[in-house]
């Protein structure tokens, strides 16, 4: 699905990281991407791992690891930014 580039803002954007802001007719969401071999595993687990004890996390929508890393889609969910980047 294409977005209109008003519905999409840039959170982070690092050579190996980014993160975006997607709003669409279903919903608002975030989309990350890491290019680091394993990591985007590693955090699709740490979250489905909150999830399951109770921590309240946004639902996954989308997940795709590579090789060469990975993207997921989440809900987005409003809230304190825990860090922000410069």
């Amino acid at each position: 699905m294409a977005l209109p580039a008003s519905k999409v803002t840039a959170l982070a954007n690092h050579d190996y990281r980014s993160a975006w802001r997607a709003e669409t007719d279903g919903g608002v969401f975030v989309v990350k991407r890491d290019t680091r071999p394993g990591f985007q595993q590693r955090e699709y687990d740490v979250q489905f791992y909150a999830a399951s004890i109770g921590l309240a996390v946004p639902p996954v929508m989308g997940y795709e690891v590579e090789d060469a890393g990975g993207a997921m889609a989440m809900r987005w969910m409003p809230g304190a930014q825990v860090h922000k980047t410069p």
